[in-house]
């Protein structure tokens, strides 16, 4: 993540390096995201994007991370549609990766991550390049320690 004392969503943003239009769009929908959850601040940000097959990003998905709740803007660049779900428990997590070692992505690096929570709703997070890295540390430090074992 980036040095400058500035916000993670900010941080990340500056890492992923977008057009100043999806970044006023993301401010947008984290402002209402804010103020739907009264005033709490994302910890994390997460752009769920591909590659196409002429070298393009694909940005599919955008997702905050707050204490309380995990939020997807769907297909945020045009469209409207938006999930809240409070995070206890994931009931299982599947991960692919092609090209990529952990912090040590490549322009060819993909990663991928499917999760479950325990109330039957599903996560799918995926990265190319560089923004494998900031899915590596989801895994690791959100979704990881929330998967529960089932006996």
């Amino acid at each position: 993540m980036n040095e400058k004392n500035e916000s993670p969503v900010m941080a990340y943003l500056d890492d992923l390096v977008v057009s100043s239009v999806i970044r006023n769009r993301v401010l947008e929908i984290e402002e209402f995201y804010t103020a739907l959850l009264q005033g709490s601040v994302a910890e994390r940000i997460f752009v769920s994007e591909t590659v196409d097959s002429e070298g393009q990003r694909i940005f599919e998905s955008l997702w905050f991370f707050f204490a309380e709740a995990w939020c997807e803007a769907h297909n945020f660049q045009v469209e409207d549609k938006f999930d809240v779900v409070r995070i206890e428990r994931i009931s299982y997590a599947i991960t692919e990766r092609h090209e990529y070692k952990t912090g040590k992505a490549t322009t060819k690096s993909r990663l991928s991550l499917n999760f479950k929570l325990s109330n039957t709703n599903l996560g799918q997070l995926k990265a190319s390049g560089e923004n494998c890295n900031a899915l590596s540390l989801i895994l690791q430090e959100l979704i990881m320690p929330r998967v529960v074992t089932e006996t």
